[in-house]
């Protein structure tokens, strides 16, 4: 390697002009794709038209006032507080909760009515069967 380092450009040109020297072609691809790259990072960026940025500003300007709105709605939306004693919020929590537990608790009871009936049949099946 140290001696091609010494070598003019000419003879660098001749040994990649012999034919008899075979370029793996993984090679080739990782030097195809390494000139891809450094093209990629060498060329200018296109100035945008202005008529683009104009678009883009009021585009975005739109988009801060309708953020602003929705934040306002949702602001005046909010649920207050309903209840000045905490006993009586605890009251309607213990309530609610126990609504919401005697409807499970019916839910329940039919799907387990249901499940039995589904288990006695099978057992019957299983018993015929033997």
């Amino acid at each position: 390697m140290k001696e091609k380092e010494y070598m003019s450009i000419t003879e660098l040109e001749d040994i990649a002009l012999d034919g008899s020297v075979r370029v793996p072609e993984k090679l080739r691809d990782d030097i195809r794709a390494e000139l891809d790259t450094l093209a990629f990072l060498t060329e200018t960026p296109a100035v945008m038209p202005r008529r683009f940025v104009r678009i883009a500003s009021v585009a975005a300007s739109l988009a801060l006032v309708a953020a602003i709105g929705f934040g306002v709605d949702s602001y005046r939306n909010r649920p207050k507080d309903t209840f000045s004693d905490p006993q009586q919020a605890y009251a309607m929590l213990e309530a609610s909760l126990s609504l919401m537990s005697s409807k499970m608790e019916r839910s329940m009871d039919s799907v387990t009515a249901e499940t039995g009936a589904v288990l006695t049949k099978t057992a019957e099946i299983m018993d015929n069967i033997n």
